[in-house]
């Protein structure tokens, strides 16, 4: 975790879980943060700014987080996966903590983790004992921070909490449920996803914003001409023709920017050519490559096949606006495939994260001509 200047919200998280189950622990990393907990004092071993730097050792870096956190929460989904690593990092946290401190676990299956008495455990499921949860960390500060020099060290903070009125509770608590069941809903399907073929992009928050704008201002462009009593077809026309162009502006900047993420899987990136995520893999740099795929194969690019990329382009720019995937009228040649059969995309998810980005999940659906 980064070391910094100590703030009065300088309270120690720990989040135990599996990489599966990321989208629950993002939500509980959301939710702590609108809380005034610093995302540094969060940690997730999958988080590039709180999590475990390059170079460092793992079992090491989880080994120092669990002996300072304040509290640590441990997130259990399904008894049909494999706990070892969670149930070393909850050893642990009994084991080599150097303060008094909380463990806490959320479950979201009838099974449970065995825990001691002493230890919170909360249905993550239920909207009643989230509230429990979020209650009792605002009102009961000795829960909250066990060690008492570390409360009256954090002091400030504690009396931030303590303020908190309970209708303000009620509100933090029902977000905190909302955001949990959105996320293992997410996380169900995701685990579906990983035996399909699908991409995933990711798209800054700065090129998001140029994005939107443009596609506003096409809108804009059409809504004014509609709305104006004295324009003419040419200015009709006209506006029609520049409102296109602007969204042609935004589907440039997605072809540059769209970034591929690291969750894509291995067997999608195959239909392009590719093996693995490049660092630097971009819409634009997977479609290179493609067409090299297919120049080796001598094959040449169609009407259709150009028309596909910018298709494609256009549903994803309808989808930074959370607008429903379109299908799309062709199909992609794959060279993973034989004879007729064809790919086509489908944007089944797209999300804006807390950093201001946006990600899509595309899946590839199998068709074939005619």
């Amino acid at each position: 975790m980064n070391q910094g200047v100590e703030t009065v919200n300088d309270y120690s998280i720990f989040l135990s879980y599996r990489a599966h189950d990321i989208e629950i622990a993002n939500a509980f990393s959301r939710n702590f943060r609108r809380w005034g907990i610093s995302r540094e004092n969060i940690f997730q071993f999958t988080d590039s700014r709180s999590g475990v730097a390059p170079g460092e050792s793992i079992p090491e870096t989880v080994i120092d987080e669990i002996r300072r956190n304040d509290l640590f929460i441990s997130i259990y989904t399904s008894p049909t996966f494999d706990w070892s690593y969670c149930m070393y990092e909850r050893g642990a946290a009994d084991a080599v903590r150097s303060k008094p401190s909380q463990v806490v676990t959320v479950h979201f299956s009838d099974a449970r983790l065995p825990i001691r008495q002493d230890q919170l455990s909360i249905d993550g499921r239920s909207s009643d004992e989230i509230y429990r949860f979020v209650h009792k960390f605002h009102t009961d500060l000795e829960w909250a921070i066990p060690h008492s020099e570390t409360r009256e060290r954090l002091r400030p903070f504690l009396q931030f909490l303590s303020a908190t009125d309970l209708e303000e509770i009620k509100f933090r608590a029902d977000k905190l449920f909302d955001d949990l069941q959105a996320a293992s809903t997410r996380t169900s399907e995701r685990s579906i996803f990983h035996r399909l073929e699908f991409l995933q992009f990711s798209l800054d928050p700065i090129n998001l914003s140029e994005v939107k704008r443009l596609r506003k201002a096409a809108r804009e462009c059409l809504s004014n001409a509609a709305n104006d009593e004295n324009a003419t077809d040419e200015d009709r026309e006209t506006a029609r023709k520049e409102s296109n162009s602007l969204r042609a502006e935004a589907t440039i900047i997605l072809n540059e920017k769209l970034a591929i993420t690291q969750d894509t899987e291995p067997a999608a990136l195959r239909h392009f050519g590719v093996g693995r995520v490049d660092q630097a893999a971009t819409f634009s740099s997977l479609f290179r490559r493609w067409q090299q795929e297919l120049d080796q194969d001598r094959f040449e690019l169609s009407a259709e096949d150009k028309a596909w990329k910018q298709m494609l382009l256009e549903d994803f720019s309808r989808s930074t606006e959370f607008a429903p995937s379109k299908p799309l009228e062709y199909g992609l040649r794959s060279p993973e495939l034989s004879g007729d059969a064809l790919i086509k995309p489908v944007i089944v998810r797209c999300s804006e994260e807390v950093d201001g980005s946006m990600t899509f999940d595309c899946y590839l659906v199998k068709t074939s001509v005619g």
